[in-house]
């Protein structure tokens, strides 16, 4: 249902711009694709814990004493 809907949204905005169509739909797929990549990236962070959950668990290396940054 997702492919026919967006082959049809793709299909309205070439048919009435040509060229300029063509370009505004280049930067659709664009933003879903950055989307799409994005939000499971964070999705993954959070669950997995991110840069700083994993530097924790290899503890710190010639800096004893200091603890990592907080943000």
């Amino acid at each position: 249902m997702g492919v026919v809907l967006v082959g049809a949204v793709i299909t309205f905005n070439v048919s009435l711009g040509g060229m300029k169509g063509i370009t505004f739909v280049q930067a659709f797929q664009y933003w879903v694709k950055m989307f799409a990549i994005s939000v499971p990236m964070f999705i993954l962070f959070a669950v997995v814990g991110g840069y700083s959950g994993h530097m924790k668990t290899f503890g710190n290396t010639g800096d004893e004493g200091k603890s990592l940054p907080s943000f």
